[in-house]
């Protein structure tokens, strides 16, 4: 079985990815691992060649969980998943996450460090994130079939056991 968990900063894509492992014994992998290089005090873009390694790397395994906001990157993602679970969530709860989110890394010292530049992005990113996706699906039907809209970690259990 190979996954693909996504929607926008804040939706709950991490936590859901890492219920779904546990629940289904496959490796989660988070395409922010794979963008940023998370080993430094700012965030940093990794090298395409890098980007386009790691994502071979997963690709080629037997069964795969991949979560990610919406990526041009995400395509062979796409193309190799037998499901998208695309989460939907309304957007003054992925604010509110996302605020937390900053917060507590302020709180915590959470490295790489957050600005809150940063956290206004992802608010931005996340108010246009359907629209953006709908877009890029309307341009790739193809992908259709495989998309499942979701809500929380039941709905997706119920769209896998569905497909």
């Amino acid at each position: 079985m190979k996954i693909c968990i996504i929607g926008p900063s804040g939706v709950g894509k991490t936590t859901i990815s890492q219920q779904l492992s546990c629940r289904l014994n496959i490796t989660n992998h988070e395409f922010d691992d794979i963008y940023w290089d998370l080993s430094s005090e700012q965030y940093i873009k990794n090298s395409q060649d890098n980007i386009n390694h790691r994502i071979q790397e997963i690709i080629q395994l037997d069964q795969w969980i991949m979560e990610g906001a919406y990526d041009q990157r995400l395509l062979p993602f796409f193309q190799e998943s037998t499901t998208i679970l695309r989460i939907k969530i309304p957007y003054w709860l992925c604010a509110f996450r996302l605020i937390i989110r900053f917060l507590d890394a302020k709180i915590t010292h959470k490295k790489p460090i957050e600005t809150w530049k940063d956290t206004v992005k992802l608010l931005k990113f996340s108010k246009t994130f359907d629209r953006r996706l709908d877009i890029f699906f309307q341009h790739h039907p193809e992908l259709s079939h495989k998309m499942v809209i979701v809500k929380d970690f039941d709905t997706c259990i119920q769209a896998i056991r569905s497909a």
